[in-house]
């Protein structure tokens, strides 16, 4: 299926405490076991996280990425777009954002989990030069399944 043109202007945000019901509607959308509400609030309050979002013109929130940091290291926990935004290029412009980011941190590694059979995140991670260098036996649960661990490398 070929990529749409986005019908609006989308930009990436800092995430707000006032989007976490928008992101926990697109995290119980796009996860068999979303994270709560707790969790997202609990690391936008702390300093080796980075919470973003992407929003149109109207700062609606159409998808959103979390990531921490720690010891040169990142680790993408979430990303997720709206279903009715997906094939959109947000996905793509989350993570160009939060590999800026990590750069700008000078982080060296960022790594991530992705289910084994969710190939389009896959493809999409191995477009922006992650690699797969583990598995995660049982990973995932509902249903259980392996994770794929990617890795990224930043600088040399």
């Amino acid at each position: 299926m070929a990529k749409r043109e986005p019908l609006y202007e989308a930009r990436i945000r800092a995430m707000h405490s006032e989007d976490l019901d928008a992101v926990m509607a697109i995290e119980h959308a796009s996860f068999p076991s979303p994270w709560s509400a707790t969790t997202l609030s609990n690391l936008l309050a702390r300093e080796n996280a980075c919470l973003l979002a992407a929003v149109d013109g109207t700062d609606r929130v159409l998808g959103y990425a979390a990531v921490w940091f720690a010891g040169g290291n990142g680790e993408l926990g979430s990303l997720a777009v709206a279903p009715s935004e997906r094939r959109e290029g947000l996905g793509g412009l989350l993570l160009t954002a939060v590999l800026d980011e990590a750069r700008a941190r000078g982080i060296t590694h960022l790594f991530l989990e992705v289910r084994q059979s969710n190939w389009t995140a896959q493809r999409l991670y191995q477009r922006r030069g992650f690699e797969a260098v583990g598995r995660r036996r049982n990973y995932y649960k509902k249903p259980v399944e392996d994770a794929i661990v990617m890795r990224r490398l930043l600088a040399r």
